[in-house]
C-alpha cells in the first residue's frame, strides 16, 4: 500500500486540509487492494484468514484453486499495466477480485464473534466518515457556492482544493449540472444526521441478522 512507499503527493496537493484528507483516503480505498473493501473489510479478511489457518483442515481442491488463483490474478493485473504507479493499481485490473473479496466478507460476517462484529462496525463507521460523509460535505459546500463567491462557512473554496476538484467544478459549470446539494439545499447538520441515522439502522439490522445467523449455525452444529 502506498502509505509504506513513496508516491507523487502533488496529485492531491491543495491548501484545504479537509480536501487533502478526502483525496488521500480516496486513493487509499481506490488504488490499494488490501484496503479496497475498507478498513472494516480488511479486518474481516484478516480474521477469516486467521481462523482458516488455525482450523487445521486439509486443503481440498477448491481451496488449492483459490490459493493459486488470487496471487496469479494480482501479479497478472500488475504486469499488464506496464508503467509503474506509486499510488497503486487495484482500480485498473483488480476490481473483479475486489468484488469476490466483498462476497467473501459477507459470507464471513455470520461466523464472527461479538468482539469481532463490534470491531467491524467501528471500522465501518470510520470508512463511512472519510469515504462518504466527508466527500459529500466538501462537494456540497464547494459546488453550492457561486462561481465568484466561495463557500465561507466550511472554507472549501474551489481555489483551495486540488486540481481534480477544480476540473470537476469547471465541468459542472460548463455543462450546467445540478448536484444533490444544489437541489436540496439542506443544512449540513441535517444531512449528516440523516446519514448517521441511516447508517445506524443498517448496522443494527446487520448485527441482528448476523447474530441470528450465528445462533442458527451453532444450533445446527
Amino acid at each position: 500500500p502506498h502509505p509504506f512507499r513513496e508516491m507523487n503527493t502533488g496529485l492531491i496537493y491543495q491548501l484545504s486540509k479537509g480536501g487533502w484528507v478526502r483525496d488521500y483516503f480516496f486513493n487509499i480505498y481506490q488504488t490499494n487492494l488490501p484496503l479496497a473493501a475498507g478498513f472494516s473489510g480488511l479486518c474481516v479478511l484478516l480474521l477469516s484468514l486467521r481462523d482458516s489457518a488455525n482450523s487445521g483442515d486439509k486443503l481440498d481442491p477448491e481451496k488449492r484453486l483459490w490459493r493459486w488463483f488470487i496471487p496469479v490474478i494480482i501479479i497478472t493485473g500488475i504486469l499488464v499495466h506496464t508503467p509503474p504507479e506509486g499510488w497503486g493499481l487495484a482500480h485498473i485490473c483488480l476490481q473483479p477480485l475486489v468484488i469476490i473479496g466483498l462476497a467473501w466478507i459477507a459470507a464471513c460476517l455470520p461466523k464472527l464473534s461479538t468482539t469481532a462484529r463490534i470491531s467491524f462496525v467501528l471500522l465501518l463507521l470510520w470508512d463511512t466518515a472519510v469515504g462518504i460523509v466527508l466527500p459529500f460535505l466538501i462537494q456540497a459546500y464547494t459546488f453550492f457556492a457561486d462561481e465568484l463567491t466561495p463557500a465561507q462557512r466550511w472554507g472549501f473554496e474551489i481555489t483551495r482544493l486540488s486540481r481534480s476538484a477544480g476540473l470537476n467544478y469547471v465541468h459542472k459549470t460548463v455543462n450546467s449540472l445540478n448536484f444533490f446539494a444544489d437541489t436540496l439545499r439542506a443544512p449540513a447538520f441535517l444531512v449528516a444526521a440523516f446519514l448517521c441515522a441511516l447508517l445506524a439502522l443498517i448496522i443494527v439490522r446487520l448485527l441482528r441478522e448476523t447474530s441470528r445467523t450465528s445462533y442458527s449455525l451453532h444450533a445446527r452444529s
